[in-house]
Protein backbone atom coordinates (compact mmCIF):
# COMPACT_ATOMS: atom_id res chain seq x y z
CA UNK A 1 0.00 0.00 0.00
CA UNK A 2 1.12 3.44 -0.68
CA UNK A 3 1.90 5.52 1.97
CA UNK A 4 -0.23 8.28 0.48
CA UNK A 5 -3.17 6.04 1.09
CA UNK A 6 -2.45 5.48 4.63
CA UNK A 7 -2.16 9.80 4.90
CA UNK A 8 -5.76 10.01 3.21
CA UNK A 9 -6.99 8.14 5.69
CA UNK A 10 -7.30 9.81 8.76
CA UNK A 11 -8.90 13.04 7.07
CA UNK A 12 -12.34 10.82 7.49
CA UNK A 13 -14.67 10.09 10.52
CA UNK A 14 -13.68 7.31 12.69
CA UNK A 15 -17.01 5.21 11.84
CA UNK A 16 -14.98 5.44 8.36
CA UNK A 17 -11.28 5.57 9.30
CA UNK A 18 -11.39 2.13 11.31
CA UNK A 19 -12.51 -0.22 8.87
CA UNK A 20 -9.57 1.91 6.14
CA UNK A 21 -7.54 1.12 8.77
CA UNK A 22 -8.16 -1.89 9.23
CA UNK A 23 -8.16 -2.63 5.98
CA UNK A 24 -4.63 -1.42 5.01
CA UNK A 25 -3.05 -2.76 7.61
CA UNK A 26 -4.69 -6.17 6.82
CA UNK A 27 -2.22 -9.24 5.71
CA UNK A 28 -2.31 -8.40 1.86
CA UNK A 29 -2.65 -11.64 1.01
CA UNK A 30 -5.49 -11.95 2.64
CA UNK A 31 -8.13 -10.19 -0.36
CA UNK A 32 -10.88 -10.99 0.58
CA UNK A 33 -11.03 -10.07 4.36
CA UNK A 34 -9.55 -6.34 2.79
CA UNK A 35 -12.13 -6.20 0.38
CA UNK A 36 -14.67 -6.30 3.15
CA UNK A 37 -13.13 -3.85 5.31
CA UNK A 38 -12.99 -1.35 2.14
CA UNK A 39 -16.62 -2.23 0.63
CA UNK A 40 -17.95 -1.76 4.42
CA UNK A 41 -16.23 1.51 4.42
CA UNK A 42 -17.64 3.02 1.39
CA UNK A 43 -20.92 2.27 2.63
CA UNK A 44 -20.32 4.60 5.90
CA UNK A 45 -18.78 7.20 3.27
CA UNK A 46 -21.37 7.32 1.68
CA UNK A 47 -23.84 7.84 4.37
CA UNK A 48 -21.22 10.68 6.18
CA UNK A 49 -23.24 14.07 6.74
CA UNK A 50 -23.08 16.96 5.30
CA UNK A 51 -24.04 18.12 1.25
CA UNK A 52 -23.74 16.01 -1.51
CA UNK A 53 -20.07 17.98 -2.78
CA UNK A 54 -18.60 16.57 0.65
CA UNK A 55 -20.45 13.23 -0.17
CA UNK A 56 -18.97 12.90 -3.57
CA UNK A 57 -15.79 13.76 -2.62
CA UNK A 58 -14.95 11.31 0.08
CA UNK A 59 -16.58 8.71 -2.20
CA UNK A 60 -14.52 9.43 -5.12
CA UNK A 61 -11.28 9.34 -2.55
CA UNK A 62 -12.57 6.04 -1.67
CA UNK A 63 -12.75 4.64 -5.21
CA UNK A 64 -9.80 6.71 -6.58
CA UNK A 65 -6.95 5.46 -3.45
CA UNK A 66 -8.72 2.56 -1.92
CA UNK A 67 -10.92 0.25 -4.40
CA UNK A 68 -8.80 1.52 -7.37
CA UNK A 69 -12.27 1.57 -9.54
CA UNK A 70 -11.05 4.28 -11.89
CA UNK A 71 -14.82 4.99 -13.35
CA UNK A 72 -16.90 5.00 -10.26
CA UNK A 73 -14.12 7.99 -8.85
CA UNK A 74 -14.31 9.83 -12.32
CA UNK A 75 -18.13 9.47 -11.95
CA UNK A 76 -17.98 11.36 -8.66
CA UNK A 77 -15.36 14.05 -9.56
CA UNK A 78 -17.82 14.95 -12.52
CA UNK A 79 -20.97 14.86 -9.82
CA UNK A 80 -18.55 17.46 -8.10
CA UNK A 81 -17.98 19.82 -10.82
CA UNK A 82 -21.44 19.73 -11.66
CA UNK A 83 -22.29 20.88 -8.00
CA UNK A 84 -19.48 23.24 -8.06
CA UNK A 85 -21.19 25.17 -11.26
CA UNK A 86 -24.13 25.52 -9.20
CA UNK A 87 -23.10 26.59 -6.33
CA UNK A 88 -23.13 30.94 -5.24
CA UNK A 89 -20.09 31.09 -3.89
CA UNK A 90 -16.68 33.71 -4.52
CA UNK A 91 -15.50 33.57 -8.02
CA UNK A 92 -11.93 32.46 -6.46
CA UNK A 93 -12.92 29.54 -4.42
CA UNK A 94 -15.19 27.97 -7.39
CA UNK A 95 -12.23 28.20 -9.93
CA UNK A 96 -9.47 26.72 -7.43
CA UNK A 97 -11.68 24.15 -6.98
CA UNK A 98 -12.60 23.25 -10.25
CA UNK A 99 -9.05 23.70 -11.08
CA UNK A 100 -7.96 20.91 -8.24
CA UNK A 101 -11.03 18.22 -9.29
CA UNK A 102 -9.37 18.75 -13.12
CA UNK A 103 -5.99 17.58 -11.52
CA UNK A 104 -7.59 15.02 -9.83
CA UNK A 105 -9.28 13.37 -12.18
CA UNK A 106 -5.80 13.80 -14.36
CA UNK A 107 -4.07 11.50 -11.89
CA UNK A 108 -7.38 9.08 -12.26
CA UNK A 109 -7.32 8.98 -16.04
CA UNK A 110 -2.77 8.85 -16.02
CA UNK A 111 -3.17 5.84 -12.95
CA UNK A 112 -5.47 3.97 -15.94
CA UNK A 113 -2.93 4.90 -18.89
CA UNK A 114 -5.51 6.66 -20.54
CA UNK A 115 -2.73 9.17 -21.48
CA UNK A 116 -5.17 11.80 -23.96
CA UNK A 117 -7.47 12.29 -21.04
CA UNK A 118 -4.69 12.60 -18.50
CA UNK A 119 -3.53 15.30 -20.40
CA UNK A 120 -6.49 17.13 -21.28
CA UNK A 121 -7.54 16.85 -17.43
CA UNK A 122 -4.11 18.78 -16.86
CA UNK A 123 -4.41 20.90 -19.22
CA UNK A 124 -7.72 22.04 -17.87
CA UNK A 125 -6.59 22.53 -14.54
CA UNK A 126 -3.72 24.94 -15.70
CA UNK A 127 -6.31 26.91 -17.94
CA UNK A 128 -9.27 26.95 -15.29
CA UNK A 129 -6.46 28.64 -12.80
CA UNK A 130 -5.22 30.77 -15.03
CA UNK A 131 -8.62 32.49 -15.23
CA UNK A 132 -8.12 33.99 -11.85
CA UNK A 133 -5.93 37.07 -11.94
CA UNK A 134 -2.74 37.47 -10.14
CA UNK A 135 -3.39 38.56 -6.48
CA UNK A 136 -1.59 42.10 -6.67
CA UNK A 137 -4.19 42.89 -9.40
CA UNK A 138 -7.15 41.86 -7.63
CA UNK A 139 -9.42 44.88 -7.46
CA UNK A 140 -10.61 44.19 -3.95
CA UNK A 141 -9.65 46.31 -1.00
CA UNK A 142 -6.67 44.43 1.15
CA UNK A 143 -8.28 43.81 4.06
CA UNK A 144 -11.41 41.76 2.05
CA UNK A 145 -8.61 40.33 0.27
CA UNK A 146 -7.99 38.76 3.36
CA UNK A 147 -10.62 38.16 4.68
CA UNK A 148 -11.27 35.78 1.38
CA UNK A 149 -7.96 34.11 2.02
CA UNK A 150 -9.09 33.14 5.42
CA UNK A 151 -12.73 31.99 3.77
CA UNK A 152 -10.58 29.67 1.68
CA UNK A 153 -8.62 28.14 4.51
CA UNK A 154 -11.68 27.49 6.71
CA UNK A 155 -12.80 25.90 3.49
CA UNK A 156 -10.13 23.97 3.11
CA UNK A 157 -10.32 22.39 6.71
CA UNK A 158 -13.94 21.80 5.91
CA UNK A 159 -12.98 19.81 2.45
CA UNK A 160 -9.72 18.64 3.24
CA UNK A 161 -9.83 16.23 0.60
CA UNK A 162 -8.80 19.21 -1.91
CA UNK A 163 -5.96 20.28 -0.20
CA UNK A 164 -5.81 23.52 -1.94
CA UNK A 165 -2.24 25.17 -1.88
CA UNK A 166 -2.50 28.62 -0.02
CA UNK A 167 -1.92 30.85 -3.40
CA UNK A 168 -2.63 30.24 -6.81
CA UNK A 169 0.62 30.29 -8.02
CA UNK A 170 1.59 26.78 -5.48
CA UNK A 171 -1.53 25.15 -6.48
CA UNK A 172 0.20 25.68 -10.78
CA UNK A 173 2.94 24.39 -9.36
CA UNK A 174 1.45 21.61 -8.13
CA UNK A 175 -0.40 20.50 -11.33
CA UNK A 176 2.43 21.32 -13.52
CA UNK A 177 4.20 18.74 -11.36
CA UNK A 178 1.73 16.28 -12.27
CA UNK A 179 1.37 17.04 -15.53
CA UNK A 180 4.97 16.83 -15.76
CA UNK A 181 5.30 13.26 -14.80
CA UNK A 182 3.05 12.28 -17.44
CA UNK A 183 4.98 13.94 -19.95
CA UNK A 184 7.91 12.35 -18.54
CA UNK A 185 5.98 9.12 -19.07
CA UNK A 186 4.81 9.76 -22.60
CA UNK A 187 8.29 10.57 -23.82
CA UNK A 188 7.77 14.41 -24.64
CA UNK A 189 10.94 15.64 -22.54
CA UNK A 190 11.33 18.98 -24.01
CA UNK A 191 7.37 19.98 -22.44
CA UNK A 192 7.93 18.29 -19.46
CA UNK A 193 11.05 20.18 -18.95
CA UNK A 194 8.93 23.40 -19.81
CA UNK A 195 6.02 22.47 -17.14
CA UNK A 196 9.05 21.31 -14.53
CA UNK A 197 11.24 24.60 -15.11
CA UNK A 198 7.76 27.10 -14.41
CA UNK A 199 6.80 25.15 -11.38
CA UNK A 200 10.41 25.36 -9.61
CA UNK A 201 10.09 29.44 -10.39
CA UNK A 202 6.90 29.64 -8.53
CA UNK A 203 8.31 27.65 -5.87
CA UNK A 204 11.33 29.71 -5.35
CA UNK A 205 8.94 32.75 -5.59
CA UNK A 206 6.43 31.81 -2.94
CA UNK A 207 8.12 29.08 -1.11
CA UNK A 208 11.77 28.63 -0.92
CA UNK A 209 11.52 25.95 1.34
CA UNK A 210 8.73 24.33 -0.18
CA UNK A 211 8.95 20.52 0.62
CA UNK A 212 7.82 19.93 -3.13
CA UNK A 213 11.04 21.99 -4.77
CA UNK A 214 13.55 18.79 -4.37
CA UNK A 215 11.18 16.78 -5.99
CA UNK A 216 11.14 19.36 -9.06
CA UNK A 217 14.39 19.66 -9.30
CA UNK A 218 15.12 15.75 -9.32
CA UNK A 219 13.08 15.09 -11.86
CA UNK A 220 13.96 18.13 -14.03
CA UNK A 221 17.29 17.09 -14.06
CA UNK A 222 16.39 13.36 -15.19
CA UNK A 223 14.79 15.22 -17.83
CA UNK A 224 17.50 17.36 -18.79
CA UNK A 225 19.85 14.19 -19.18
CA UNK A 226 16.77 12.46 -21.00
CA UNK A 227 17.51 15.54 -23.92
CA UNK A 228 21.32 14.78 -23.59
CA UNK A 229 21.84 17.90 -21.65
CA UNK A 230 24.14 16.55 -18.95
CA UNK A 231 25.76 19.61 -17.58
CA UNK A 232 22.44 21.15 -16.63
CA UNK A 233 20.86 17.80 -15.09
CA UNK A 234 24.11 17.56 -12.73
CA UNK A 235 23.38 21.41 -11.38
CA UNK A 236 19.66 20.60 -10.99
CA UNK A 237 20.97 17.00 -9.35
CA UNK A 238 23.12 18.89 -7.21
CA UNK A 239 20.53 21.23 -6.10
CA UNK A 240 18.33 18.69 -5.43
CA UNK A 241 20.55 17.23 -2.81
CA UNK A 242 21.10 20.11 -1.10
CA UNK A 243 17.55 21.01 -0.52
CA UNK A 244 16.36 17.00 0.10
CA UNK A 245 15.73 15.52 3.50
CA UNK A 246 17.28 12.80 4.84
CA UNK A 247 14.64 10.49 3.52
CA UNK A 248 14.77 12.08 -0.22
CA UNK A 249 19.18 12.18 -0.45
CA UNK A 250 19.61 8.40 -1.44
CA UNK A 251 16.79 8.88 -4.10
CA UNK A 252 18.79 11.67 -5.44
CA UNK A 253 21.86 9.91 -5.51
CA UNK A 254 20.44 7.23 -7.59
CA UNK A 255 19.02 9.58 -10.08
CA UNK A 256 22.16 11.22 -9.90
CA UNK A 257 23.91 7.85 -10.54
CA UNK A 258 21.65 7.07 -13.21
CA UNK A 259 22.47 10.39 -15.18
CA UNK A 260 25.91 9.34 -15.34
CA UNK A 261 25.40 6.29 -16.40
CA UNK A 262 23.24 7.51 -19.13
CA UNK A 263 26.02 10.09 -20.29
CA UNK A 264 28.71 6.97 -19.79
CA UNK A 265 26.56 5.21 -22.50
CA UNK A 266 25.84 7.96 -24.47
CA UNK A 267 29.87 9.21 -24.86
CA UNK A 268 30.59 5.28 -25.81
Amino acid sequence: MYYRQYQLVWEYPPSVRIPLLKALYSDEKDASEIEKYLLHARDLCSRIKGDNHVKNLNLAQVYQYLLKDEEKALSCYQNVLKMIDQRNDNYENLVREKAAIHQRMGQVYKSSRQIGKAEESFNNAMLTLLELPDEESFPWPKKTLERFKRKIKRRDEKYSILKIPDSKKLQLAAIMECAGELWLDKGDYALALGVYRKAVEFLLQEDPHHPRLPILYNNAAATYSYLGKFREARILGQRAYSAANDRMKPLVLCNLAMIEELRAKLSG
